[in-house]
């Protein structure tokens, strides 16, 4: 039997790889999260200094319980594609590999999320697929909550052409979710990975239904983002702030940029209606508290995760373990 000790150096180094770039992206992680809020709170320090922080707190609150919600649904989105693991696992994943968006670059986040889990005993023929069934299912949940408040934003807007593009990703997005779809989508990748590749196929009901269990984790997105605007002075319509989170998030998301720093503002002016100064104040704010959310939850999700109750385990995660290497007979 071999322990620490008798380990060879160089398998040693090998394993010690991973959590040096483990600890370098996150000393990165936290540059571009420290330059984004200096950055962020001059822009709203004044309107801070008048804002009601009652209302700041149960924005607090509700960006908490959304993003929670966010990595809740992630679980089912692991065993839809065949991999059982607990949510008690699976939600302090999230927000340790979540934080990974706010380097440059879109990909990073689901990196991230999807390395982890696979660290963490998940297959990878199980935990990436998983983390791009989820981005597209929070995503097209988003589309299709807006979809449902387009009528009731129209009520008051003169110019409704803007709105109507959001009702045409429904159809196409529960369209590319049919598993023939898929299925070719599979037959793509792996002619051009020249392997094949063992990822499941989830039925259309499946994924349907992980699409609407996301629906709740934008109600507390924008809930979270309408106690920002009650915070500060005026009182804008409900629908209109929900409409234009659910709007500026999704085209945050399609942008390479840190966690859609700029263009999730700036779409948010547009679509809010409020003007260039409340806009701009209600979204920076809020983007601090979901930067706090993301902070605190990494933390907690990193001290968590390496805790001996949530390492890998053959019995509660459904991923068999490997067999055990054969005990040598030393002499």
């Amino acid at each position: 039997m071999t322990d620490a000790s008798t380990t060879p150096p160089r398998s040693r180094r090998r394993k010690s790889v991973p959590a040096l770039v483990g600890t370098l992206l996150t000393v990165v992680c936290v540059v571009f999260i420290v330059k984004a809020l200096s950055s962020e709170w001059g822009q709203v320090r004044d309107d801070l200094t008048r804002a009601s922080w009652w209302w700041l707190a149960a924005g607090l609150g509700c960006a908490a319980l959304g993003m929670v919600a966010v990595a809740w649904v992630w679980a089912d989105a692991l065993r839809v594609v065949g991999g059982d693991v607990p949510r008690r696992k699976v939600v302090p994943w999230y927000f340790v590999g979540e934080i990974g968006k706010y380097i440059p670059g879109a990909v990073w986040a689901a990196v991230g999320r999807g390395e982890i889990a696979r660290r963490n005993g998940v297959p990878a023929g199980v935990s990436y697929p998983s983390v791009a069934l989820s981005l597209v299912g929070l995503y097209l949940a988003a589309a299709l909550s807006a979809a449902a408040l387009v009528p009731f934003g129209l009520a008051r807007e003169a110019h409704t052409g803007a709105w109507l593009w959001v009702l045409l990703l429904v159809p196409i997005g529960i369209v590319a979710l049919h598993p023939g779809i898929l299925e070719r989508l599979r037959r793509g990748v792996a002619k051009l990975a020249r392997r094949e590749l063992d990822v499941v196929i989830p039925p259309w009901n499946q994924t349907i239904g992980l699409v609407l269990r996301y629906v709740p984790a934008w109600v507390g997105i924008c809930t979270a983002t309408w106690c920002v605007a009650r915070a500060l002075p005026g009182k804008p319509s409900f629908v209109r702030i929900a409409l234009a989170t659910l709007i500026s998030w999704t085209a945050g998301f399609v942008t390479p940029t840190p966690g859609g720093a700029g263009v999730r503002e700036e779409v948010f002016v547009l679509f809010s209606g409020l003007g260039v100064g409340p806009g701009t104040a209600i979204a920076v704010a809020s983007r601090l508290l979901f930067v706090i959310v993301d902070v605190v939850g990494f933390v907690v999700g990193a001290a968590v995760t390496s805790s001996p109750m949530l390492q890998r385990s053959s019995v509660d995660s459904g991923v068999p373990e490997p067999p055990a290497p054969a005990a040598r007979n030393e002499r």
